[in-house]
């Protein structure tokens, strides 16, 4: 009888591990408590992110995302032909009313940490996205927005216990003077850890809503323009420039990162 007892408290307390982020995603009182209780229609979205009534510790140890539904980042958008063998990557995120969370696990045979001026960590392995509000009724060649559209870089660093920092690059006017992702600099206020793994690096990071242009939290239902994007670089020092660049949207090539248009669209939901 003990035998079974046993059996039946570890298969429940198992079930619980798997499921119990889920549930929490569900209970509306803690989800109208994190992310408010107002709700608007999003439509058709490419992705939805999922409300975190309890949200997730960044302290690398990855363990609120396991319940959590996954998206890929695997399109090459840049250097295809020279892309390593076997790497990819996957994304998740959570949301509420105070912040963005981000986990991501790359596959990358090389891990070469990032190097130079932090605008321009997306040359190095980093895991990067771009961010700003709905983009569905832009024009299809509509520029980014200054104050509005953000290039968020979360690179991995050396010489920090926490293995990572972030930049946040905001729009500025090219030599051309064009709209584009001009400019940025470090940005203590996102919390990002990462950490090595067999065979390529996780990271996850949270991101205040301020920091990417929110004065006002978001509302349940509230659609973004977003990509999430991966980098490997060609190597270390004189070899340090960007080798291939993935990305979960096919579109997004160089010349699109700066069309919001183009990104995907993400619906800040009650569950992903």
């Amino acid at each position: 009888m003990r035998t079974i007892t046993l059996v039946a408290v570890l298969a429940g307390g198992w079930f619980a591990w798997r499921v119990l982020p889920t549930l929490l995603q569900k209970a509306d009182p803690l989800v109208s408590a994190a992310c408010g209780s107002s709700t608007a229609t999003a439509g058709t979205t490419d992705l939805a992110i999922g409300c975190a009534p309890i949200a997730p510790t960044v302290d690398g140890s990855f363990d609120d995302w396991r319940s959590v539904p996954e998206h890929d980042v695997d399109a090459a958008v840049f250097g295809g032909a020279n892309r390593r063998a076997g790497l990819t990557g996957t994304w998740q995120a959570l949301w509420d009313a105070e912040a963005l969370y981000l986990h991501a696990v790359v596959v990358d045979p090389v891990v070469t940490a990032a190097e130079g001026a932090a605008p321009q960590w997306w040359n190095g392995d980093a895991v990067s996205f771009e961010i700003g509000p709905d983009a569905r009724k832009l024009g299809r060649t509509a520029p980014v927005r200054r104050g509005q559209d953000f290039h968020v870089i979360l690179a991995l660093r050396d010489g920090t216990d926490r293995r990572a920092a972030a930049d946040v690059n905001t729009v500025g006017l090219s030599s051309r003077g064009r709209p584009v992702f001009a400019t940025g600099s470090e940005q203590p206020a996102i919390s990002v850890v990462a950490r090595l793994r067999d065979g390529g690096y996780e990271l996850e990071a949270r991101v205040p809503w301020s920091a990417v242009g929110r004065t006002v939290a978001p509302q349940r239902g509230a659609v973004l323009a977003m990509n999430v994007n991966i980098s490997d670089a060609k190597g270390s020092g004189a070899d340090w420039a960007l080798r291939t660049m993935l990305s979960s949207n096919a579109q997004r090539t160089g010349p699109n990162q700066n069309l919001p248009a183009r990104w995907q669209s993400v619906a800040l939901g009650d569950s992903g």
